[in-house]
């Protein structure tokens, strides 16, 4: 495993360089976590890559799409993708890792969206920073034991959003990422919202009619948006149950008029 970290106020890197880079580790982790305020890499391809960013924002251009990194958000890349990457905002901290070809981690490719982890893998994440951020980081076997499992977690996420089935056979990667990129804009927007959201809010966050947006959030999740925000619902107003408070309040806090139909629904879920 490589360990690189730095911190500087602007580094630009170009391509040649970078490439250079990967041609000489290529069946290496290459582990990158730095602080800039500015930073402009060449297009580039490596193996398969997560990125993360704890603060600031990184912006990717891969082809004509335009992907933004913020925090609390993975990207996954492709080996032998092209892309490049820039930084515009100061004290941004990233991490990029470069897996190499390893058997755990074939099979596939991933959809090149920005996700939210689920807890397990933000966990994993969280993990993975603390040892970074450590005054004493763990010895490099051990931080490329903790890459290696985020990795092969991150992957396996990755993977579940999109499934090849899910999508004609003939549309184009670039066109299939985009729209897994705006179901998981929506869906987390029904996160943050508890699941109190309609149908056209999702849609117009998505930036789809509500008859695409419903056909694509289908495919990609396996359900409706409908179904899927009345489950966030229902996890909202299981847990204010399970704190103790009574079940007309739990009912409220879900966002049911009836505290009959709040636990029935419960009751059927289980």
């Amino acid at each position: 495993m490589i360990l690189t970290t730095w911190s500087e106020t602007a580094r630009r890197l170009p391509t040649a360089r970078v490439r250079e880079s990967f041609e000489a580790y290529a069946d290496q982790v290459l582990l990158f976590a730095f602080t800039t305020d500015r930073m402009e890499v060449g297009e580039h391809a490596g193996g398969l890559s997560f990125k993360l960013v704890t603060h600031g924002c990184e912006r990717y251009r891969l082809g004509r799409r335009a992907v933004t990194l913020e925090p609390g958000r993975l990207l996954l890349t492709n080996p032998g993708q092209l892309y490049s990457s820039s930084i515009e905002e100061p004290r941004t901290r990233a991490i990029s890792c470069f897996l190499p070809p390893l058997a755990p981690l074939e099979g596939g490719l991933v959809p090149v969206a920005p996700f939210r982890p689920s807890p397990p893998l933000a966990a994993l994440v969280a993990t993975l920073v603390g040892a970074l951020d450590a005054i004493r980081p763990p010895p490099l076997d051990r931080l490329e034991e903790l890459t290696l499992e985020l990795g092969e977690a991150a992957t396996r996420e990755a993977r579940g959003l999109a499934p090849a089935e899910a999508f004609p056979a003939a549309m184009r990667a670039a066109t299939r990422d985009e729209l897994v990129a705006r179901v998981l804009r929506a869906r987390d927007l029904a996160h943050d919202t508890g699941g109190r959201v309609s149908l056209a809010r999702m849609a117009d966050h998505a930036g789809l009619s509500r008859y695409h947006f419903l056909r694509v959030f289908r495919a990609v999740l396996g359900t409706t948006p409908a179904r899927y925000a009345r489950g966030l619902r229902l996890d909202r107003g299981a847990t204010r149950l399970a704190r103790g408070e009574a079940p007309s309040v739990a009912a409220r806090a879900a966002g049911f008029g009836s505290t009959g139909t709040f636990l029935r629904s419960l009751r059927r879920r289980r």
